[in-house]
């Protein structure tokens, strides 16, 4: 049974607000540079994700833990790709409670992956 868009769109929205508070208490923090670099990133790929969520009902679960693992893998250590065993449980639960089907996994995936690792190649320029 596919979740309903509203709903969801709702809380991804007060996931942003979430998502910018923190981001402004790293930074007040005296978080590394290149982590607030990334997250200046975040409304970009929020609204790329509100499309693909409004449009096809992608799956923002496994496209934020792609989107994670693959942050630290390539900001903090390599070793860390040992953690897309999480991606790949996270797509199997979705797919178990039958509320995506692969297709939705597949794209929420490749979205996460995807979208950090061409916010990370622009920041680096």
């Amino acid at each position: 049974m596919p979740s309903q868009r509203g709903p969801r769109l709702v809380l991804l929205g007060a996931s942003v607000i979430a998502a910018a508070v923190v981001w402004l208490a790293c930074g007040y923090l005296g978080a590394p540079p290149t982590l607030l670099a990334a997250g200046r990133t975040a409304p970009l790929l929020t609204a790329l994700l509100l499309a693909c969520t409004w449009t096809g009902n992608v799956s923002l679960h496994t496209s934020s833990a792609a989107a994670s693992i693959t942050l630290v893998t390539l900001l903090v250590d390599v070793r860390g790709a040992v953690l897309y065993l999480l991606v790949a449980a996270i797509a199997w639960s979705r797919l178990h409670l039958r509320v995506h089907t692969p297709a939705q996994v597949l794209v929420g995936a490749l979205l996460g992956t995807v979208a950090v690792c061409a916010a990370t190649v622009y920041l680096r320029q």
